[in-house]
């Protein structure tokens, strides 16, 4: 009792607007925690420090983590974001690194920075002459650029010191690194628009008279009449979707440079990210590529959705221990990715099920060492179990001549 309302508020500053590098909440958005330049707009649900940071801050931490649950201030509340908006995506074939190949990597070092080169040199060299850090310096320059009153010594002195060092004054110098960030906000917008004009193509076809509005996508199909040739692929999945409300992302079927969006069913639910392959000489085969990346295709003609060897670990676990279905596991996951409308999350029942059967299948053979082509034998992958009767393990040499042990005898011979 003497900690609930101490609690409750910590729960419900978590729903408030962006705070600031210090703490304090403010109702305007507030500067990014990191590079305190961009508009603090986007925080993590899945990171352990859920502080807002601008679209490209967030794309340089989450680089490596494509499949976390994100939000976005929109200046009320914060609603549901996609990684795929602030720029991440799937890179293959060289450990999840951009493939240097590539034309549009040729001669890159690596990532996008956080300012321009050129304003992080500058801001460096006068962290260096000033003894001290690089934040500190733009900290101080946004303070003192965002003082509406007359500035103090200290920060008049800094802004003469930048404009000696620079050849700029310090407004210039923070407008060439904000520039960045506009950049990766506007492109970011072009992508939802992109993705919400094509989900109004898709329900303009629902609403026509042939369309396949008003289908029941939530009823387990059966895979009774399937042959092995129909992939998930062949199946028109989307149009059978449930119609998304406008608050959430709609993810295109390619981003601005042309790269496919892949469908990865992950443990905390359904994602929507760009993938761009390899285009090295020797590159090995698509669905390889994603392998190494701990990705399980669904399909190896066209993949167009992956699972992620936690989401099928997961899966084994919650069947061997909660005594959970494939078809309960997979509602959850469409719950979890949209808890209001989970009809309109993917729907991949019948991928999931052939999968589960394929991932325990390479379990099996893993574990009992078949790495060849050639076929186990007779209970060559049966897992020992203590408790059956087995001669020379838990029976007595001498069990065929005692009466006592006739049920042993009829269970040996069943």
């Amino acid at each position: 009792m003497q900690k609930r309302t101490s609690y409750l508020t910590t729960l419900l500053n978590s729903y408030g607007p962006p705070q600031t590098p210090e703490g304090a909440v403010v109702s305007a958005v507030s500067r990014c925690c990191i590079c305190l330049i961009g508009k603090a707009v986007w925080r993590c649900q899945d990171c352990l420090d859920n502080v807002a940071c601008c679209v490209l801050c967030f794309r340089k931490r989450h680089d490596c983590l494509p499949f976390h649950n994100v939000q976005r201030w929109n200046g009320r509340f914060w609603a549901k974001g996609c990684l795929w908006q602030v720029g991440v995506k799937i890179h293959t074939g060289h450990g999840g690194r951009r493939c240097p190949s590539r034309p549009e990597n040729t001669g890159a070092i690596g990532g996008d920075s956080i300012y321009a080169t050129p304003t992080t040199d500058i801001v460096q060299h006068i962290a260096n002459l000033r003894k001290t850090t690089p934040r500190s310096i733009v900290s101080q320059l946004c303070k003192a650029l965002d003082d509406s009153l007359p500035t103090t010594p200290e920060d008049e002195d800094l802004l003469n010191f930048v404009g000696n060092v620079a050849g700029m004054t310090a407004l210039e110098l923070m407008s060439s690194g904000l520039s960045a960030v506009k950049v990766a906000e506007k492109l970011a917008a072009e992508e939802q628009a992109h993705g919400d004009r094509t989900e109004a193509v898709l329900e303009t076809l629902h609403s026509t008279p042939g369309g396949t509005e008003g289908l029941n996508t939530d009823i387990p199909l059966s895979e009774e009449g399937l042959t092995d040739d129909i992939w998930e692929d062949e199946v028109l999945d989307d149009e059978l979707a449930g119609t998304l409300p406008r608050m959430f992302p709609r993810a295109p079927s390619t981003d601005a440079a042309g790269n496919t969006f892949l469908t990865v069913v992950h443990s905390n639910g359904f994602h929507h990210v760009p993938v761009v392959w390899c285009c090295c000489t020797n590159t090995e085969p698509r669905d390889i590529q994603l392998l190494n990346l701990r990705l399980y295709p669904a399909s190896y003609k066209e993949v167009k959705t992956v699972f992620t060897f936690d989401c099928l670990d997961n899966q084994r676990m919650e069947n061997l221990e909660c005594k959970t279905s494939i078809y309960q596991f997979h509602q959850k996951l469409r719950r979890l990715t949209y808890p209001a409308f989970p009809q309109s999350a993917p729907n991949r029942l019948l991928e999931f099920r052939r999968v589960s059967r394929q991932w325990r299948n390479l379990k099996y053979r893993k574990w009992f060492g078949h790495w060849n082509e050639e076929q186990p034998g007779r209970a060559e992958m049966a897992l020992f179990c203590p408790a059956c009767p087995q001669p020379g393990v838990n029976l007595p040499s001498d069990w065929r001549e005692d009466k006592q042990t006739s049920e042993y005898v009829a269970l040996i011979n069943n």
